[in-house]
């Protein structure tokens, strides 16, 4: 903090806020700055540690160096939390409304909670994750913490050309305050002549060649079946999306994606912001929580469109409700799901620490009554607690993130994130109890841990995800900082983790699909099965077979060949604008492999061919067994010249018509073939 006290820094907030002349801001701002440089002794933030680990920047910085001349900001947050996650989008405008030449540098101050967090690799993720572009500092052990006296996340502190502290914020919501300050501030140093316009090269995102998967951080999975359809849903988190497959990992809808923006449409135009949970309410119609929307997004597989059923696109603040529909406001919905009815969508409020209910139908039980279109809360305070009580609305939770229904005791079972618990709300009565982790204080959100056990003995860390298993009568929880996957005994309230040969990282959902748990497991990028008959777990297999599109420009040709192998000729056309040039010297290939979809293994090595607007390959086919249905898929690497600026496009799939955005309202339209070439085995 600085040395103005701060009922004087809190004076002088209320002032700002409460005049709207940008005049009389700028005179209360250059007060306080005349003010604050008349003392005698201010405080000066000490440089960064030598010895700390960065992200986004080639080279370690210091203040008193590289920021000499510069407007700071020093986000202090750790990636669990919510509230951090909601400053994020406010830093991204700060940083595009003043540049780094005009003034301002912002770099974040990642000061752990957890003790997953405290490890760079999983900063590293987080920051791929959130598409933080600035530098970010891996304050471990809390030493820059330390020496600015923060006490809570987020934190914004506003460090002066020369390392004083001029001002710290706490919490988030400061986003006004801050484009005034800095506004004035940088005129006030420029005129004193203690600003500087150099730039900062070394900064930025040091990733940006990484490898593209098919997945990007998956938050969620879920599933429905039935006698006639078996389905499967991933909110694909990173790349904006949510895929629709079969229950063998055929790809039937992709639905948004890759770029985020808030717009309801058909599949192909439709926007998602990071959406997380998904839920069925039936075979064609899905319900999404659009997290960073701040929106509740309603899918019909009938239709192939996307509607907003509520949520308006800016976070909300509102810890009651009551309005209908998109009018009522939202905030940072993680998670879905319904009850056995499925009159009410229930849904995890991580923003505002509650559970909400969005009725699609009247409901008359007196705990949880309303009409059609209401969307309110349904249980918590708003207060971020560990609190259970006999009163839904005197209940606390702590950034719930997970939900699971569990028709046998008409309940729902809740993920408390910052709490580390696993808690119950009863749908009949309203009571929320605990069942395993977290503390019997209701204000400790810090005990967490590692070690399986009964009750409260049980220790947890930032989970994420529950399931409940009918047939077994056991719920299975994504322990997602401790990377582990655990089940419950309810009745006992016993924890056990359960021993897998491989590596999970950070999982963030989970779902049942017969005896299988299906594991979004985030940061590995795909989908886990672990089989709980067999004990084994595997990946899940996405085959890239999509439908047909009516507007590609090319055909598809269903080739039969001997089973005891030959020779296929295939001819790729890609379309382009007459803008765009291919850059001829750089390394853009077609990489072609081979599934056989019985066994989803690869029977022939890839091959990459140098990419060409028009291509010709020749393929060997080997020999394959009879029961083999072998499908090829076509992925590639493109860079184009546009305006004279080279840009690299990630993977994209000769199955897919994606928009490709290059530059402000300037689109790239692709049309690739719209089917993957199937080779059947010749049944003479």
């Amino acid at each position: 903090m600085s040395e103005l006290s701060l009922n004087n820094t809190e004076s002088f907030l209320i002032e700002l806020s409460e005049n709207s002349s940008s005049s009389r801001k700028e005179q209360i701002i250059r007060e306080y700055l005349q003010n604050y440089y008349q003392k005698e002794n201010v405080q000066k933030c000490k440089d960064f540690p030598i010895d700390s680990e960065w992200i986004n920047t080639t080279k370690p910085l210091s203040i008193h160096r590289d920021f000499k001349g510069k407007l700071v900001l020093l986000d202090f947050f750790t990636y669990c939390c919510i509230n951090c996650m909601h400053v994020l989008p406010d830093l991204k405008f700060l940083e595009n409304k003043f540049s780094v030449e005009d003034g301002l540098v912002v770099v974040g101050i990642h000061s752990a909670k957890f003790t997953n967090e405290k490890e760079s690799k999983n900063i590293e993720s987080a920051v791929k994750r959130y598409r933080i572009s600035h530098a970010v500092l891996n304050d471990s052990e809390g030493t820059v913490w330390d020496a600015l006296n923060i006490h809570c996340w987020p934190t914004l502190v506003v460090i002066g050309p020369n390392g004083e502290v001029l001002l710290t914020l706490q919490g988030e919501g400061y986003l006004n305050t801050l484009i005034s300050f800095i506004e004035v501030t940088l005129k006030f140093m420029k005129e004193q002549n203690n600003l500087s316009n150099h730039s900062l090269p070394h900064i930025g995102i040091t990733n940006e060649l990484q490898h593209f998967k098919l997945l990007s951080f998956p938050g969620k999975v879920t599933s429905y079946c039935s006698n006639k359809t078996r389905l499967l849903a991933i909110s694909d988190t990173g790349h904006h999306r949510i895929l629709i497959l079969s229950d063998t990992g055929n790809i039937q809808h992709v639905i948004g994606g890759i770029y985020s923006g808030f717009k309801d449409g058909d599949f192909t135009t439709v926007q998602f912001n990071s959406p997380q949970g998904v839920v069925f309410k039936n075979s064609l119609v899905l319900y999404v929580a659009d997290t960073e929307n701040h929106a509740i997004r309603e899918v019909s597989l009938e239709k192939k469109y996307v509607k907003t059923v509520t949520g308006t696109g800016s976070q909300g603040h509102d810890m009651i409700g009551g309005k209908l529909w998109t009018e009522q406001e939202i905030s940072s919905p993680w998670d879905v799901c319904f009850d056995k009815n499925k009159t009410i969508l229930f849904i995890a409020m991580a923003g505002t620490h509650q559970i909400w209910g969005l009725y699609l139908a009247d409901e008359e039980n007196i705990f949880k009554k309303g009409k059609r279109g209401e969307c309110k809360v349904i249980a918590g305070s708003g207060h971020e607690e560990n609190r259970n009580n006999f009163y839904p609305h005197s209940a606390g939770f702590a950034q719930p993130s997970g939900l699971s229904y569990c028709a046998e005791r008409n309940s729902i079972f809740i993920a408390d994130s910052e709490s580390s618990c696993i808690r119950e709300l009863n749908l009949e009565t309203g009571k929320v109890s605990a069942v395993i982790g977290g503390s019997r204080n209701p204000l400790d959100l810090f005990t967490f841990g590692d070690r399986d056990g009964v009750g409260y003995d049980v220790r947890l860390q930032h989970v994420l995800g529950v399931a409940w298993h009918d047939a077994q009568r056991k719920l299975f929880i994504a322990d997602s900082y401790n990377h582990k996957l655990k089940s419950v005994d309810i009745s006992k309230q016993i924890c056990s983790t359960i021993k897998l040969d491989t590596s999970l990282n950070e999982p963030g959902g989970l779902c049942v699909l017969d005896d299988q748990i299906l594991i979004a497991d985030t940061n590995n990028h795909c989908i886990k099965i672990y089989d709980t008959k067999n004990l084994i777990i595997s990946v899940l297999s996405i085959n890239e077979f999509v439908e047909t599109s009516t507007e590609s420009s090319s055909s598809v040709e269903i080739i039969k060949i001997s089973k005891n192998g030959g020779k296929l000729n295939m001819k790729i056309t890609l379309s382009k604008s007459n803008d765009m040039l291919i850059t001829e010297d750089s390394p853009a290939y077609w990489l072609l492999n081979f599934v056989d979809e019985q066994s989803k293994k690869l029977p022939m090595h890839d091959i990459r061919e140098k990419l060409k607007l028009k291509s010709d390959f020749t393929i060997d086919i080997p020999k394959y067994s009879d029961k083999s249905n072998i499908f090829i898929r076509v992925n590639g690497i493109i860079y184009l010249l546009i305006f004279f600026i080279c840009f690299v496009l990630c993977n994209f799939n000769i199955y897919n018509k994606i928009n490709i955005l290059i530059k402000e309202n300037h689109y790239l339209k692709f049309k690739y073939v719209d089917d993957t070439i199937l080779v059947y085995k010749d049944k003479s």
